[in-house]
Formats: C-alpha cells, structure tokens, sequence
C-alpha cells in the first residue's frame, strides 16, 4: 500500500467540492475496532466536523453520499441525515453496492436515491449477537418473534 492511503478497513470521508455540490464518500468495511467502518457516533462527529468545511450558502449547495455500508447505529445513521439536510438543499444517496441496515436508513432519508443495476438496500431490523455462536448475527426481530412463540405455546 502506498503511503498515505486509506486502509481499506478505513471509511474513507471526503468532502470535495465541484461548484457547490460535494461529495462525502463513505465505503465501510467494518472492523470492531474502527468506529469509523460503520454507522456510529464517532462518524457523526467526524461528518459534522467536515460539514463545517462547506462555505456555501445552504440554497446553493447539493451534496451526495457515495454509499457502500453493512450498516450499523440507526440512531446515528438518523442523525447524520439530519445534519447534512441541514447543510444544503438537496441531498442525494449513490449507493454501487450495498446499503444494508442503518445504511439502508440514511439513504431513505435523501432527496434521491440512485443505485446500480445490481446494488441492494438491506433490511431495518437491528442486528444482535447470537447468544451462542461467536461472530454470528442475527435479527432482533427474530429472537423477539421466537420469544413470543414460546410464550404463546408454552402456556398451551
């Protein structure tokens, strides 16, 4: 790797500007260790300190998310759409790959959404730990709806 590139566990952020449209550029392969590689408060801040670059007026300026993600804090997802529309007009998700769970979220919260022929946006439901297999996720809404089952049935 050459020197001063981006790890590419790194989310990789750059604001750039062409007239008064920018660019945010957030492809996120997610380590444990890096707050940075999914959706997450420390993001927000690092976005909303980026944010305080852009020197043009709101009405002017349009940004797009270029968007690769797995996911992650929807609460900071939610909040990160929030404070770009606050920052300009129009704000457009371009997502080439995936946009799964909080990622999915974020771009739901754009102007527009526009995607390749094969890109996908995910499913809403939180992700947790599974109880018994390390490094394995499952959904919330699983567990939830599973629980809810034996309840009904166990009382039968």
């Amino acid at each position: 790797m050459s020197a001063g590139l981006t790890p590419p566990h790194l989310a990789t952020i750059i604001m750039a500007m062409h007239a008064a449209r920018y660019h945010l550029i957030l492809f996120q392969a997610p380590t444990e260790r890096d707050p940075l590689s999914y959706f997450s408060v420390p993001l927000l801040y690092h976005i909303q300190e980026q944010l305080e670059r852009i020197d043009t007026p709101v009405k002017e300026t349009a940004i797009d998310v270029w968007l690769e993600s797995s996911g992650g804090d929807a609460n900071a997802a939610y909040r990160m759409v929030l404070a770009l529309r606050c920052r300009c007009s129009r704000l457009q998700a371009i997502i080439p790959n995936v946009a799964k769970s909080a990622a999915t979220l974020f771009a739901l919260g754009t102007e527009a959404i526009y995607m390749a022929p094969a890109a996908e946006l995910g499913p809403l439901d939180a992700q947790i730990q599974h109880p018994e297999k390390e490094n394995m996720r499952v959904s919330a809404l699983d567990v939830t709806n599973a629980l809810q089952w034996i309840g009904r049935y166990a009382v039968n």
